[in-house]
């Protein structure tokens, strides 16, 4: 049966969207009990099951979370139960808990809390990674100034801790309390000034081995390809010497891809309105456009372009081409290199996919908790009231995005605003990228409030605060078809690229030595970015800081 809702009556307006009041002499397990337990069953299917924990400072939440004294907190409770649940040998529960204080998040396992930095995967996915180490790759020469790098740099993930029996999260639990910030609130002096996210995920041996296998080659790909990419980047050293910017014809454009040749018209300047000044020729240093220049001049239509002269040796042009045929030797080498690593990358991710589809459907299932900071409202001074501000912010940040996915509505909601919902993202809101099996979560926030006449106006906040989660709980269920056609509605959008563009993008990849595969590659990458992409690409393969300047083909009417 569908439960009765809770209404607060006695405010305007009325506040609802609860479905529970849980009375202060309930303990802990009851509390479990009643609001956490039935979602644990979407975990046993892969999905994930996030609790919330909410309320002004000093209503108990991380009581409730983490525990206090005897009393075990849903975050124990809950282990419990799924470790019963899953009743296997084969699996277990990977543990990670980190903080976020200010602006800076936390891993709070181990001896001494790390600092750690939130980055962006291959997938648009935020992950969680701590101090990176970085060796020189065997084979692989190291960079010179400006080359890219190619170390091997791998950055932990957060430290994780096995649960295999309930025992085991004692040492969690003690260690989220004693490292956690905490500080005076107006209401009290051991408050936690940090948001806690602990989280428990159901793995097992094969999977864990197959993904710290894949974690260490998706490592070793980016200093190979770096490689690769500085040699092909020398391929335009090798062979070229700086640029001269001409007018040519449009129709020499394609034949013509490197030097100057004698038609070339050679732009002395050119001024933001695109018109250029000419050397050697009769009233060049009078402005005109490429159009008005080919007109006066009697020539085929002219287009600006940024020509890369050949680079002189000793040994003349046969040196030259032994210097390039070198260059594409050493290419070829790293590009065999590149494919061999990305075939164990491949197969590395096929072993990985096998141990979760050979598994059992629990294999990615996850808990989360977050243990909000209590909100405070004070008139303090200096760093006590930051401190307040910064939670303050986040929690608003965290209220916007319920306020979002409870509207239905094409605009994003604004997780990249706090670091706490780019964290929370992919449990509230999971995308196509989503590196989650089974999508399917559900949510609970439990808010934590007090009975005292005093803090009236902290409880109604509160409540409504919780109203918020609980209208975007209900529209984030209507709308998971929905979310695709909107985000397929913003793919739509993206800006048609200009294919004079394109065209000039694609003779500088080919001058640098870029196959045509690897050439598209890089234009789907860069795809509505266009401009910005031949911008890096002549200052890297011609040395020219300037946008290609766009030219009418006929003079502009007055």
């Amino acid at each position: 049966a569908k439960p009765a809702e809770v209404v607060v009556l006695n405010t305007a307006p009325p506040i609802s969207g609860f479905t529970g009041l849980i009375g202060q002499d309930c303990t802990n397990r009851h509390v479990f009990e009643r609001i956490f337990m039935d979602p644990q069953s979407i975990v046993l299917r892969g999905g994930t099951a996030n609790l919330f924990s909410y309320g002004y400072t000093g209503g108990g939440k991380t009581h409730t979370v983490i525990g206090y004294g005897k009393e075990r907190g849903l975050f124990f409770l809950a282990a419990e139960n799924l470790l019963k649940e899953l009743n296997s040998d084969k699996l277990f529960l990977r543990a990670t808990a980190c903080e976020l204080y200010g602006d800076d998040v936390y891993d709070l396992l181990g001896k001494e809390k790390i600092k750690c930095q939130l980055r962006t995967n291959a997938d648009g996915q935020v992950i969680i990674s701590g101090p990176s180490e970085s060796e020189q790759m065997n084979g692989v020469a190291e960079g010179s100034n400006g080359d890219h790098a190619t170390l091997v740099t791998k950055a932990a993930g957060l430290r994780s801790k096995e649960v295999r029996k309930p025992e085991d999260l004692k040492f969690i639990s003690s260690t989220c309390v004693s490292k956690r910030a905490t500080g005076t609130s107006t209401t009290h002096d051991q408050s936690s000034r940090s948001h806690a996210i602990l989280r428990l995920e159901v793995v097992s041996k094969e999977v864990q081995t197959a993904t710290d296998e894949l974690e260490q080659l998706l490592a070793e790909i980016p200093a190979l390809q770096n490689a690769l990419d500085n040699v092909k980047a020398a391929a335009h050293d090798v062979q070229f010497e700086g640029s001269v910017r001409v007018l040519r014809s449009v129709t020499l454009r394609e034949s013509i891809i490197e030097g100057k040749d004698d038609a070339d018209l050679v732009i002395k300047s050119l001024t933001d309105d695109s018109k250029m000044t000419l050397e050697g020729i009769e009233g060049g240093d009078e402005p005109k456009t490429a159009a008005e220049w080919a007109k006066q001049l009697e020539m085929d239509e002219l287009a600006v372009t940024d020509v890369p002269l050949p680079k002189e040796y000793a040994g003349g042009k046969e040196e030259r081409e032994t210097k390039k045929k070198e260059n594409l030797e050493e290419q070829v080498k790293l590009k065999k290199l590149v494919d061999e690593k990305q075939a164990q990358v491949d197969k590395a991710k096929a072993t990985l996919s096998e141990a979760i589809s050979s598994g059992s459907k629990a294999l990615g299932g996850s808990l989360l908790f977050c243990d909000l900071a209590g909100a405070d409202y004070d008139n303090r001074d200096d760093a006590a009231q930051k401190e307040s501000a910064d939670i303050n912010g986040s929690l608003l940040t965290l209220k916007e995005c319920f306020r979002s996915l409870s509207q239905a509505t094409d605009q994003k909601p604004p997780f990249r605003e706090s670091k706490l919902t780019r964290i929370l993202q992919d449990s509230l809101d999971p995308d196509e990228n989503s590196a989650r099996r089974n999508k399917e979560s559900a949510s609970v926030m439990l808010v934590n409030i007090s009975p005292s006449s005093s803090l009236k106006i902290g409880t109604i906040n509160a409540l409504r605060y919780g109203q918020m989660f609980a209208a975007a709980s209900q529209q984030n269920r209507r709308q998971s078809v929905q979310g695709m056609d909107r985000r397929m509605s913003r793919l739509s959008m993206v800006k048609k690229a200009d294919p004079e563009v394109i065209r000039t993008l694609r003779e500088i990849y080919k001058t640098a030595c870029f196959s045509i595969k690897e050439t598209n590659e890089i234009l789907a990458k860069f795809e509505g970015r266009e401009d910005l992409l031949l911008e890096k690409a002549k200052a890297k393969y011609w040395g020219v800081k300037k946008n290609l300047v766009k030219v009418t083909k006929s003079p502009p009417k007055a």
